[in-house]
Order: structure tokens, then C-alpha cells, then sequence
């Protein structure tokens, strides 16, 4: 277990009566997802707000790079235990899987427990927040806790480490959506509010770089996500600008070889995982995020705060974020991506309005996101 140190920072609340409260994000490994920008946007905005914040991560560093102002403990696999790594040179865990596995959750526990109480010492937690659907130790519920509802239940409620959550004794849980609260409730679990996640440019729409001509595609490259949609859309538009994948994922080698079969190795480019994709984002001509299911649409709120155009194809939560003129729609497949295909051409030849969606911004700013946090732990 280790934990980066914080450079200190000015604090904004020094001059303000208000007590300054103590948050605890705890997550698991820090992967390229929603949920872990989430983690670290939250972190962000409640740090720059005065409170005292600390990510508390249940696995191992990741692609996820971690502002210098921010506190986070790793406290690494189970298996990184001196008693467990003899074990597994003895193979017990395929000798005793069962009990191996009691064995690394003892661990976990362990470790989650003895860092909360550490904190708690030094300066008393006023909330832990945490992802729903991430396993945790019981110990946390001695703290008040927030569940967090990042994805639309019901598309994974099959899974049954999904489905054993909603016995977890939360304080409340929260939605980042209205659709993801509405999903959850359906199944009936109560949901106290919804708090949208922060967006780290503030909630205001940048000048356009209007020098970019690039489709551009950002996040899991998966079916699901709606990789092989898009490549079928852009075949189907006839248009030359160049379409960018950027992210890894399951549909990465297929589409490898339809880019090669279709001989279009220099027009549709796979430029894999980067850290930091603002600039790719900020420097193109349009974003699509051709999902089936989607909680929030992440990179499509981020591409439209940095002023570039999106379209999105129909998902529960499109139309809180993004104005319905630029929402493809269809009765299946081979029509979504046709009307995708006309709707890109579109775009990419009229202006583009962000009216609609910055006035939805508003309540993504981190400065009210953290009061909305705030306000929760004040009423627990």
C-alpha cells in the first residue's frame, strides 16, 4: 500500500466559516472508464472547493493519470500479500479456489478497513462515495456511504454480482442521470437524487479549432459501444475526411481487418489508447458516439465543452445533454446507420448549435457538484 503525496494547496474556504468536510472515493483499479474519470473529476472539483478528499483506489495504479493536488491511496491486489503469493506458488488457488478467494477478500478487507481508520483518525469522515456496482468490504458501512449509480441496471442486473447490490446497506444512493435513476427505481431501489457528474472545463463550451477535419470515435471500441456502427455509417457516407478510433477494446482486431479489406489504411486510423485525449478531441470536425446503452455519454458532453460538434445515436439519457436535432434514431441497425450516415454529412457542412446543451451544463460545473455532494453529507 502507498500513497502519493499532495502539493499543497491554497484553500479556498480559509476565510469561510463553514466546516470543512471529509470525503472518501473509493474505487477500484484505475482503468480507462467513466467511472474512474468520474472518480477523479469528483476528487478535483470537491478539492478545489475546500474539502478534505482522498481517493482510496482497491487495486493497482492504471492509465489514469492522477492531478498532483490529489491524495490517493492504492492499496493494491490481494494477491501483492507475502502469505498469498506462497499459496499461489503452491497452487492452492486452483487446488482450494473457494477458499483462495475468502482468503484475498480477508485481505482486501483488511486493508480497506485499517486505511478508513487512518483517515477517520486524523480528520473524521463525513462520506464515503463509491461506485454502486464495486465490491467492498462491509467495514465501509460504519461510515456514512453513498452508492453512486453509474450505468443502467438494467442491462447488467443478469450479472449476479450486479443483482447482490441492492442489499448493500447504503446511507442513500445517488444517480448521474434522471435515466439512470429512473432505470434503478424500475427495480425498485430507492434513489435519493440525482447529482450529474463534474465536468472539468466548468461547464462552459470552448472556442472551436476549427482547423480539424477528423471523425473522431473515444472510449471502449466495442460492439456495444457501437464501433462496428460507425465504420458502417462512414462506408456508407462516401465522405474522405479521415474517421480516428481512439481506445482499445474488444473490437479493435475486427475492425483492423475490415479496414483492410475495405483498403482504407489511410482514411480510418486505430491510434489505440492515449491518456490524454483533449487535444485529438478539441482539433476535430465532429464526434460520434454511435452507443446502444449509455448512462451519460461521457465523451460526448466532454467533446461539446471543448466546442466540438456531436452526433449521438439514440440512448436513455441523449436528450437530458444533447439537442435532439443531432440524436440519430432508427428501427434497427442497417436504418441507424444509414440515418447516421446522412446526419455526419450534415453536420460536417452547417453550423453546429450548442445552445441546447450548455444550458444543461450548468449543473455540471464542479463548484456545484461539490455543494451538491456537500449539501448530502450535511443531511446524513
Amino acid at each position: 500500500m502507498h500513497t502519493t503525496p499532495t502539493k499543497p494547496v491554497l484553500n479556498p474556504q480559509a476565510n469561510n466559516p463553514q466546516k470543512q468536510k471529509t470525503f472518501v472515493i473509493l474505487i477500484g483499479t484505475m482503468k480507462m472508464s467513466g467511472v474512474s474519470t468520474w472518480a477523479v473529476n469528483l476528487a478535483t472539483a470537491l478539492k478545489a472547493s475546500g474539502e478534505h478528499v482522498t481517493l482510496l483506489c482497491m487495486g493497482e495504479p492504471g492509465e489514469i493519470t492522477i492531478p498532483d493536488q490529489l491524495s490517493i491511496t492504492y492499496l493494491h491486489r490481494p494477491r501483492t500479500n507475502p502469505a498469498l503469493r506462497v499459496l499461489r506458488l503452491l497452487m492452492v488457488q486452483k487446488l482450494l479456489p473457494r477458499w483462495f478467494k475468502r482468503m484475498e477478500w480477508r485481505v482486501r478487507e483488511h486493508r480497506v478497513e485499517k486505511s478508513l481508520q487512518k483517515i477517520h483518525a486524523a480528520t473524521p469522515i463525513d462520506l464515503i462515495i463509491k461506485d454502486f456496482t464495486t465490491d467492498a468490504p462491509a467495514s465501509i458501512y460504519n461510515y456514512p456511504t453513498t452508492g453512486v449509480i453509474h450505468q443502467l441496471l438494467s442491462e447488467c442486473w443478469h450479472i449476479p454480482k450486479v443483482k447482490q447490490h441492492r442489499e448493500d446497506p447504503y446511507t442513500c444512493r445517488i444517480a448521474v442521470s434522471r435515466a439512470t435513476q429512473s432505470d434503478a427505481v424500475e427495480l425498485n431501489l430507492s434513489v435519493r437524487n440525482v447529482i450529474y457528474n463534474p465536468l472539468p472545463y466548468g461547464g462552459k463550451i470552448e472556442q472551436k479549432n476549427t482547423g480539424g477535419a477528423d471523425i473522431l470515435f473515444v472510449g471502449n471500441v466495442s460492439k456495444m459501444k457501437g464501433a462496428f456502427r460507425l465504420f458502417n455509417a462512414y462506408i456508407e457516407s462516401g465522405l474522405k475526411n479521415r474517421l480516428v478510433y481512439i481506445g482499445y477494446g474488444s473490437a479493435v482486431n475486427p475492425l483492423k481487418k475490415l479496414i483492410s479489406e475495405h483498403h482504407l489504411e489511410n482514411r480510418v486510423i486505430m491510434k489505440g489508447y492515449i491518456a490524454d485525449p483533449k487535444p485529438f478531441i478539441k482539433n476535430s470536425a465532429l464526434l460520434v458516439l454511435p452507443s446502444y446503452h449509455e448512462a451519460m455519454g461521457y465523451s460526448a458532453i466532454e467533446a461539446l465543452c471543448l466546442g466540438t460538434p456531436v452526433i449521438v445515436t439514440r440512448y436513455a439519457a441523449a436528450e437530458e445533454f444533447i439537442d435532439p436535432q443531432y440524436i440519430v434514431d432508427g428501427q434497427d441497425d442497417v436504418e441507424v446507420c444509414s440515418n447516421l450516415a446522412v446526419k455526419m454529412k450534415q453536420v460536417l457542412k452547417s453550423d453546429y448549435c450548442f445552445d441546447y446543451s450548455l444550458s444543461r451544463f450548468k449543473k455540471m460545473q464542479p463548484s456545484f457538484v461539490a455543494a451538491e455532494y456537500r449539501r448530502l453529507a450535511d443531511s446524513l
